[in-house]
């Protein structure tokens, strides 16, 4: 049955489905065949992540709307790694693929108990313009930190010591990417603060949501975040893979529709509701959107 996905806000940042519980790292098994078309959704969150290829074959990404973006295709035994606040997603090659991932936030670190290592190591790398890494199985020099995840994936909340295992592995498989990774900027890419990105998207989007209404332009939204029109465009474009006006645009779509099928509005006032200029306009946008004029749509 095909009928989960990654559940998602505007910004494409994952809601999350899991606890923490007493040790605030999560671990998840997804199991490929029980998402809608096999898939991942594109997704983000703040957490590092860490991923093990348990079964099957996945084509998996990170950063894909940036002239930077990664793909490859890992097998069993293969993982992966992603920095926060990173977009990133997969879909399953053959069925019954299952893909286990763990991580945390880089808050984790934060604690006086682990001294330097959150100013000194921790936020350079959520900083850094490496965006993810693929480790491949079939490379010798990735067996080390594959076996400490295969072990990560083995932990059991219910075994003996599971909160020692749990901090010894989490900080033997950083010391052991730290070393493997390269963490210098590839040939021409600038670094990027993405955690200033993601927050500039979130109040944009948040303007959007509020002022949809009105006749509001890029400028405007630019304005709302405190950024330039070209790092508004670059925001939307890096970190959802399309533009200010089409998100606006597709907002206000969202919200007609949801009011053509719970309100007795009429077609008019719903287009002068969620900001288009007039009923003609707004009905030739919807139709392109979702295959039905406002009229069709609302039987």
């Amino acid at each position: 049955m095909r009928d989960k996905k990654i559940e998602v806000d505007a910004t494409l940042r994952e809601i999350p489905a899991y606890t923490l519980g007493e040790v605030p790292i999560f671990r998840w098994e997804h199991r490929l065949d029980d998402f809608q078309t096999g898939e991942l959704n594109r997704h983000w969150h703040s957490e590092f992540l860490f991923g093990l290829v348990t079964e099957g074959t996945l084509d998996y990404y990170y950063n894909p709307t940036s002239s930077h973006a990664s793909h490859a295709t890992l097998e069993k035994g293969d993982g992966v790694f992603v920095n926060s606040g990173v977009l990133h997603g997969c879909r399953q090659v053959t069925e019954g693929s299952r893909l286990f991932t763990f991580g945390m936030t880089p808050t984790f670190f934060s604690s006086p108990v682990f001294g330097k290592l959150y100013q000194n190591i921790i936020v350079p790398i959520t900083h850094c313009p490496v965006r993810g890494a693929f480790f491949p199985g079939a490379s010798p020099e990735n067996r080390p930190l594959l076996r400490l995840f295969a072990q990560f994936e083995k932990l059991s909340p219910r075994q003996e010591d599971y909160e020692l295992h749990t901090f010894e592995l989490v900080f033997r498989i950083w010391r052991t990417i730290l070393k493997q990774v390269d963490w210098k900027a590839p040939a021409g890419t600038a670094a990027m603060p993405r955690q200033g990105q993601l927050i500039a998207l979130s109040e944009m989007v948040k303007f959007i949501q509020e002022h949809y209404r009105e006749s509001i332009c890029v400028d405007d939204i630019a304005k709302a975040a405190g950024v330039s029109r070209r790092e508004c465009f670059r925001c939307f474009k890096e970190l959802r893979g399309e533009s200010p006006t089409v998100f606006l645009t597709q907002y206000r779509l969202s919200i007609a529709a949801t009011q053509l099928a719970t309100t007795g509005l009429p077609i008019s006032a719903i287009a002068e509701n969620c900001g288009f200029e007039s009923s003609g306009y707004f009905s030739r946008l919807f139709k392109a959107r979702y295959g039905k004029t406002p009229r069709e749509f609302r039987k």
